[in-house]
């Protein structure tokens, strides 16, 4: 008489072996590619074509004029010979002359449309007027207020420095995530390194998806001392 084996048991661990395994497979995905989405959404505000045009431009500026910023770089507390920081401010013209306004305390969507506030940045303050010159200070300033630069700053063109100084530093989280995500440039030729720095610019946007009334964005670019 032949003997039926019961195979049941065998087919109900094969498919505890593939289930397993199939999870399994899943979940190393998941700890794969969830880390980058998040560093992709991180990083999809930094030097996006948008911001990079518009560092472009203040590249030009710089180099179209004949400001010398080859000793631009302040031993100021704030940033101790690693860096020049260019403020966006606000301030009003009346009869007594220009007075400056605490730009945290205004709207920035709010300023260029009131004929009370105007918008200036410390960049835009020490551009040279002469006629022959490309730019000036009145179109730098407008060009600052229609891309919501907020902040300019001027490093060195290796970041090293600049990026062990901004760790402890009482910088925005914003900038400081930037900093961490820009290469050092380190071995970037001498001639490079000795004859340009890089330009930092920090622009505003509105927020409609997250908790604050706002959101930053970043492009660096070489510059010509």
């Amino acid at each position: 008489m032949k003997k039926f084996l019961n195979k049941k048991g065998f087919a109900m661990v094969e498919t505890l072996i593939a289930a397993v395994s199939v999870i399994s497979i899943f979940s190393l995905l998941y700890n794969l590619v969830y880390p980058l989405l998040g560093g992709y959404k991180k990083s999809q505000n930094y030097d996006d074509l948008d911001s990079k045009y518009i560092a472009f431009y203040m590249k030009e500026i710089i180099e179209t004029d004949k400001l010398d910023i080859s000793k631009q770089l302040s031993n100021e507390a704030e940033c101790n010979g690693n860096c020049r920081i260019y403020e966006t401010y606000a301030y009003i013209s009346d009869e007594n002359g220009e007075k400056r306004i605490d730009l945290n305390h205004l709207d920035i969507n709010d300023k260029g449309e009131s004929k009370h506030y105007y918008l200036g940045n410390e960049l835009c303050d020490i551009l040279l007027t002469e006629n022959d010159i490309k730019n000036n200070r009145l179109l730098c300033n407008q060009f600052i207020e229609n891309a919501n630069i907020t902040k300019i700053y001027l490093i060195n063109y290796e970041t090293t420095d600049f990026k062990k100084f901004i760790e402890n530093s009482t910088f925005s989280r914003s900038l400081k995530e930037y900093v961490k995500y820009m290469p050092t440039h380190v071995n970037a030729k001498e001639e490079k390194k000795k004859n340009y720095y890089r330009l930092i610019v920090e622009i505003e946007h509105d927020s409609y998806n997250t908790s604050k009334n706002e959101y930053y964005s970043y492009a660096s670019i070489e510059v010509k001392k």
